[in-house]
Formats: structure tokens, C-alpha cells, sequence
């Protein structure tokens, strides 16, 4: 019996008449579950095969830059003629995690696995998308030739997220320096304002009062405050995990002012490189469309592409289907309807993400510009605003005199 005739279990995220449901079903493969589900009257938004990690988990974790590494090395010793074993036999990698996962995979290839059953054996690192991928190339004997494209995905997606970690550290270093200055002024400055203030037969201005009010808390109740600011810390993270929350979470990242735009941009990059590389695999559109759709990491364009799978099987062409979420911009449109009526729809969606990702790229440049002096004007503010609310007093008592 083949790998993909084998039962597997999977969890399932699925709307139900309008409520958020999920569970497990068992199924040879994720898009006979998916199958499955609407049998059942379920939509699905997540399907994903049960997690199944290598047994050594007190060693080092297996991070995406070293899966991306993996990726690029394996590329380079199968265009230099190198079988798959002996590809996989030759790479040393300093993580142990990894290399127990190299050798586990050399062991079900050698054992008559093909390349992507060994790797589907492990989805906790290789999703769909890349065994789907691999298992397209297997067949038409392109094997090297995907694995370039899914090396140059994950590399391009990987300088993504560092550029995005970069242009987000400098606000966090300045707001987390703002907290410890208002906290250190709060805690150690205000208390000896106040013991001079209390040698003053004078009322002090409201402004002044709440300071100080809000320092002598901090004094007299820090268990119960940092117990408070740890209970709200745990209940955001908890929020931010809960399944209702994600929907109603990811509709306001679309609607906020400056980086709404930055985020429709990069969901549609990310989209159309998944789909125009499992399209020009060979995969048929409405598979490239469902595995494209998993990339978006966005409830609202995963259900907009589901209503355009729908449109499509039901005979609309690929442009009619898009044009009818009203969520991808004429560009995307134009250049789906030259690709499709050309028969180059690969290469078009290729030239689309480059063209959304150098937005993309200035975009967050500029905003990175934009924060800085925003982000100082706030510091300068509450800081100020601190020290301003102590020395009102001696001010006023300077102009009773």
C-alpha cells in the first residue's frame, strides 16, 4: 500500500452555521478531509495533519532558517549530479536535531519511501506546500529544479521577516527604555518630590497630585500591581490564541491606518509566489489554490480564495473569481487576465510578487522612518510631561513671590 493510501489523522478549524468548531478526522490525505468536511456541512479554514516531531525533544529546536539552509544545500548537491541519498549522506549540520532529522530521512528513503513520503512523515517542518511541491517534481522529474524554487521561497521569506524584525526593534528598544525611565522616576525622583511638597502648606495642581498618587500605589501595592500587569499580560496571550479572537484580530490589522496597506501587500506576495510556483509545478489550479490559500496567514483572504475556488469550479475563469472578492486590487486582476489568456500565468504571478514585494520593502522603510520621530515625540511627551508635573509646583510657588 502506498504512503498516501494510508489513514492519517488530521485537526480541522471549520465554521459551522456561522460558529467557529474544530475536531479530528482521519483520511488518506488533507484534501480528501477537506472533502470530508463538506460532506459534513463544515467549511474548513485549517486543516493540518497531526503534528509528529522527532522523538529527541530535549535537543536543540529545529529553527526555519536551518530548514531553509537544509533546503539550499540539498538544491546545490542535486543540480551537481549527486543521488538524493548520498545529497543527504554529504550534508553535516551542527544542530543534532537536524541531523537526527537528516538521517531519518536517508533511512525511509533507503527503505523504499520516495522523497516526499519521507518528508510528509515530519509535517511539523515540511508543510503541505513543499511536500505537495516535491511530490509534483518526483513525477515529472523536475525535482531539481522545484527544489531551487522552494529554496529561493523560504530564503526570500526568511529576509521578509528579518526586515520586519529589524524595522520593528528600534521602537521596541525605545518604548521598553521609556517604561524603565517612567518607572525608575516613579518609583526613586517622585517620592522625594513628595517629601518636599509635604513641607509646603500649598495645594498642589491636579496634574501633580495624580503623579504623585500613582507613585505612592506603586510603593505601597507592587505585589498587586505586577500581579495585575501579569494577569493582563497572560489574558493577551491567551486572547490572541483563542479561535474567535483571530477573525475579529485580523480584520482590524486591515483597517489600521499605515500598516493596513503594508499587510494586504505582503498577504498578496505571499499568495501569489505560493501559487504561481505549485501552478507552474504542474499542480491543477484549484489544489495550487488551496495550498496558496494556507500561506496567507489572513482568515479574510483565505475565505475570499475559498469563494474564488468555488467560482472557478463552477466554470468562472481565474480573473472572474478574483475580481468577485473585491479584496485584490486592479493590478493583481489586469495581470491574472494578461497570464491567463497568454498561458503564462506562472510567470505573470511571479512578476506580481516581485512588484508587491518591493512595495512591500519601501513601504516598511518608510514606516520604520515614519515611527522614529513619532515614537521620540511620545517618549519626549511622557517623560516630560513627568517632570513638567513635578516642578509645576516650585513654578507656581516661584510666581507667588
Amino acid at each position: 500500500m502506498s504512503f498516501y493510501a494510508e489513514q492519517h489523522q488530521f485537526t480541522y478549524r471549520a465554521y459551522s452555521k456561522g460558529r467557529l468548531v474544530k475536531g479530528e478526522i482521519t483520511a488518506p490525505d488533507r484534501y480528501l478531509a477537506q472533502a470530508a468536511l463538506h460532506q459534513k456541512g463544515l467549511e474548513p479554514i485549517k486543516i493540518s495533519k497531526k503534528t509528529k516531531r522527532l522523538p529527541f525533544t530535549f535537543l536543540q529546536p529545529i529553527s526555519k532558517k536551518e530548514l531553509c539552509y537544509l533546503t539550499r544545500q540539498l538544491t546545490t548537491l542535486l543540480n551537481a549530479g549527486i543521488p538524493l541519498v548520498q545529497s543527504l549522506a554529504t550534508i553535516q549540520v551542527s544542530n543534532p536535531s537536524l541531523q537526527k532529522l537528516i538521517t531519518s530521512l536517508q533511512t525511509k528513503i533507503k527503505s523504499g519511501h520516495s522523497f516526499s513520503q519521507a518528508l510528509g512523515t515530519y509535517p511539523a517542518y515540511f508543510d503541505d506546500v513543499f511536500c505537495s511541491l516535491i511530490k509534483a517534481g518526483e513525477r515529472a522529474g523536475t525535482l531539481e529544479a522545484l527544489l531551487e524554487q522552494i529554496a529561493t521561497y523560504q530564503e526570500k521569506q526568511q529576509r521578509f521577516k528579518q526586515k520586519i524584525k529589524k524595522a520593528l526593534l528600534y521602537p521596541t528598544l525605545v518604548i521598553t527604555l521609556a517604561c524603565i525611565i517612567m518607572l525608575t522616576l516613579l518609583l526613586y525622583v517622585v517620592p522625594q518630590f513628595k517629601q518636599l511638597f509635604d513641607t509646603l502648606d500649598t495645594p498642589l495642581p491636579p496634574f501633580t497630585q495624580s503623579i504623585i498618587y500613582f507613585s505612592t500605589l506603586l510603593h505601597q501595592h507592587p505585589v498587586f500591581l505586577s500581579l495585575a500587569i501579569l494577569m493582563g499580560i497572560i489574558s493577551l496571550l491567551l486572547l490572541k490564541k483563542h479561535p474567535k479572537w483571530r477573525p475579529t484580530k485580523e480584520k482590524i490589522i486591515l483597517r489600521l491606518p499605515l500598516i493596513n496597506q503594508i499587510s494586504k501587500k505582503a498577504i498578496i506576495a505571499r499568495f501569489s509566489r505560493t501559487l504561481a510556483i505549485t501552478f507552474s509545478a504542474g499542480l491543477p489550479i484549484i489544489e495550487a489554490l488551496d495550498l496558496s490559500a494556507n500561506t496567507c496567514n489572513n482568515l479574510v483572504y483565505k475565505k475570499a480564495i475559498g469563494q474564488a475556488k468555488k467560482s472557478i469550479k463552477k466554470g468562472a475563469t481565474i480573473e472572474q473569481a478574483f475580481a468577485s472578492t473585491a479584496l485584490f486590487p486592479n493590478l493583481v486582476i489586469q495581470m491574472i487576465r494578461v497570464g491567463e489568456t497568454s498561458g503564462t500565468l506562472g510567470a505573470m504571478l511571479l512578476k506580481m510578487t516581485d512588484i508587491f514585494e518591493k512595495e512591500v520593502n519601501l513601504a516598511i522603510d518608510g514606516l520604520g522612518q515614519l515611527l522614529e520621530p513619532l515614537i521620540m515625540t511620545i517618549l519626549g511627551l511622557l517623560v516630560g510631561g513627568l517632570i513638567i508635573a513635578l516642578y509645576l509646583p516650585i513654578f507656581t510657588m516661584g510666581s507667588l513671590f
